[in-house]
């Protein structure tokens, strides 16, 4: 190799240029041409040296080192070749640097880079897919919130926005969204949430938490309504930790007497399995457990001993009241029942350390779902969040003052939530339901209890056992829909009575008490139907009894059949998908894994119909949709057929835009999810369901 210089042109073309050296200090290449060109070089003490290059640039060869320097000519010799790599093509409208077993990509303004930044040479080969150059479509800039602000970093992809509120509001929805490749930001946009009224809280307090926790005993009130539709449950553990500080004097401790009262004449109390068993830690200076799980079999003991508490005075000691519960309460909980700790306290711990270290342990390590009420001005909002479960607005409840706990009794005692809304699934029960990030769900994040209400699985009895065939969605106390081929097995129509369908379901290796079984009465497919087509996908099941609605039993809207519609599903838009389904990625023929225990749910965004078309050899039509990732492996799979495929409407409820139908294999690049789109069967739905 000859010289190359700062400012002289070498007489000999250099073959290779990756890595060159001066002293102990690096140089490289800032521009990389593929064809015999310049190619730009930058060192210290020269402004820019070039080099003339005959062939495609050699990544087999490694380091070029500075023999001596004189007369503005920095001499240069090949050292020898590290490894024996073939050269790498730099992507369309991009290019790749190499040096020594490293090729890094970059992309031209404009273009965002899909795929590893960096290969590495591996006894000679590249380790993993080369990367490529994508335009991108920059987010627009988002709105503040009302009552709060947002902070943008950048509007491009992966670009991040920042949302806070105002001093008094509670962000409700994700923090954080992202710009996505298809110009569009990720998630819901979030909303600040004003202080809840004295009527809110009582609504909240109803239907968060008497209404969700009494699903899981057999001894709450109501509970016999269920009839055969339940198969009971594990029971509940419910601990009580009520203040008894010197700020709170006879009469408003006797309030809040009245009202755990009233939280115990919901639940019952019983030593019978699957029933409620009630523990109560009292704290001021110190922490005292009045009685544990177990030592009272009925309600009449409990009230009676509750009659009797009085107020202690002295500091807040919560930190303690956690500490018994773990010490002293926990070694007798029942193992499968769920566990709820209720706390009422009108202060700021001020005794021990901080409660959220024992707190946590309560909620993470030991499954207890922690509430909090917080009376007067004096609470501390921030202790309270850092005790209760998330998120905060179904889990921390603040009144003015003890005198508000009479409002709260009445309101728990008669008022009646209503369940019959479709679509509604309160922001409590949303984790990816805020559609950021993951039958076949590949990729996605298990979903939270109740989270879905309309969400069903469907089961079928055969020789060898119960088997979970396909999701469906309940768009009406006593019809469910699903996919046609759920219908199917072995070239043959599965019997209607062979069906059930459990809604509520979602650890489904055990009773929670949440679950309601139906039989499938009859079925309808489209006449048009032919398994071989993959095209008409789509079923109604008709159920044997009618489902009770309340907190995890709820039917999901159906499209409205106007151009909103339409506006939701294009391409870009995102939707959510949940189900059973396996968890691996899987080849096209491959036989996918087996469905997981529990719902996984993932964000997904449309693709546009000529970009579906062109992934599979099988004809798109009107009737699907096509949507998830290119490379990401983020899909739906086996278990998941039938599930529904939703979307946030603008009036904040949730209706259904496919149905899952089918794929070639899970999660593999350059193919997605084919969905029935539910919009183009509305009449049928309405003539067979005669509504």
């Amino acid at each position: 190799m000859q010289a190359v210089g700062c400012g002289a042109r070498p007489t000999q073309h250099a073959q290779i240029l990756t890595n060159v050296r001066i002293g102990v200090m690096r140089w490289a290449a800032v521009g990389l041409e593929m064809e015999p060109a310049w190619v730009q070089m930058r060192k210290p003490g020269c402004v820019t040296c070039t080099l003339t290059v005959s062939t495609p640039l050699d990544p087999t060869a490694a380091d070029v080192r500075m023999a001596s320097q004189g007369d503005g000519v920095d001499i240069c010799n090949e050292v020898g070749k590290e490894d024996d790599c073939p050269s790498v093509e730099a992507p369309r409208h991009g290019s790749v640097f190499v040096e020594g077993q490293r090729a890094s990509f970059t992309c031209e303004e404009g273009y965002r880079l899909y795929g590893p930044r960096v290969l590495r040479c591996v006894q000679g080969s590249w380790r993993g897919r080369p990367p490529f150059c994508m335009k991108y479509t920059a987010c627009p800039d988002p709105e503040n919130p009302e009552n709060g602000r947002r902070r943008v970093t950048n509007l491009r992809p992966g670009g991040q926005v920042f949302y806070f509120c105002n001093q008094g509001h509670e962000l409700i929805g994700p923090r954080l969204r992202r710009c996505q490749s298809t110009g569009r930001w990720s998630a819901i946009p979030p909303t600040c949430q004003a202080p809840q009224t004295l009527q809110e809280v009582a609504a909240s307090l109803k239907e968060d938490f008497v209404d969700r926790i009494k699903a899981f005993t057999n001894s709450s009130r109501g509970r016999n309504s269920l009839g055969r539709l339940s198969r009971g449950s594990a029971g509940l553990d419910l601990v009580f930790a009520l203040d008894k500080s010197s700020s709170i004097d006879a009469v408003d401790f006797s309030r809040a007497i009245q009202f755990t009262t009233s939280i115990i004449n919901e639940f019952g109390v019983t030593n019978r399995e699957g029933g409620t068993q009630v523990a109560l830690v009292t704290f001021g200076s110190q922490a005292q457990l009045e009685w544990n799980l177990g030592q009272l079999d009925s309600k009449r003991k409990v009230l009676r001993q509750l009659r009797q508490l009085q107020p202690e005075g002295g500091g807040t000691a919560l930190t303690a009241a956690l500490q018994t519960v773990l010490n002293e309460v926990l070694p007798v909980a029942r193992v499968g029942a769920k566990r709820a700790l209720f706390i009422i306290t009108d202060g700021k711990s001020n005794v021990g350390a901080s409660p959220g270290v024992f707190a946590r342990r309560l909620r993470e390590e030991e499954a207890f779902e922690v509430f909090a009420v917080g009376v007067g001005a004096n609470v501390d909002k921030n202790e309270l969040n850092s005790v209760a479960s998330q998120p905060f607005t179904s889990h921390v409840f603040l009144i003015n003052d003890f005198s508000n706990f009479d409002t709260l009794v009445n309101t728990i005692a008669e008022k009646e939530i209503d369940y019959e809304q479709c679509g509604r699934a309160k922001p409590a029960q949303l984790s990816a339901g805020q559609c950021g990030g993951g039958g076949r769900v590949v990729g996605g994040t298990e979903a939270a209890k109740g989270a879905w209400p309309w969400l069903v699985a469907i089961y079928q009895e055969r020789r060898q056992g119960v088997q979970l065939v396909c999701g469906g969605a309940l768009i009406a106390k006593d019809w469910v829909l699903t996919a046609a081929h759920c219908l199917e097995r072995r070239g043959e129509r599965v019997s209607p009575d062979q069906l059930y369908v459990v809604a509520g379901e979602h650890a489904r290796d055990k009773e929670e008490g949440t679950e309601q079984y139906v039989y499938v009465q009859e079925y309808h497919v489209p006449p048009e139907y032919r398994p071989d087509r993959l095209d008409y996908d789509i079923a109604l099941l008709k159920l044997s009894t009618p489902a009770q609605l309340g907190p995890f039993v709820r039917t999901l809207c159906l499209p409205r059949g106007d151009l909103r519609d339409s506006y939701q599903t294009r391409a870009g838009s995102t939707v959510l998908f949940a189900g059973w389904g396996a968890t691996d990625p899987v080849r096209p023929g491959e036989v996918p894994g087996i469905p997981t225990l529990v719902p996984q749910e993932l964000c997904l965004p449309i693709v546009s119909q000529p970009v579906c078309g062109k992934s599979t050899v099988v004809p798109i039509t009107e009737r699907q949709l096509c949507a998830g990732y290119r490379f990401q492996e983020k899909d739906a799979c086996r278990g998941d057929s039938g599930g529904p495929l939703v979307v946030k409407r603008r009036d904040n409820l949730w209706g259904i835009a496919g149905i899952m139908s089918w794929g070639e294999g899970c999660a593999q690049p350059n193919k997605y999810g084919i969905y029935t789109r539910v919009e183009t069967f509305l009449d049928w739905i309405t003539d067979t369901t005669l509504n």
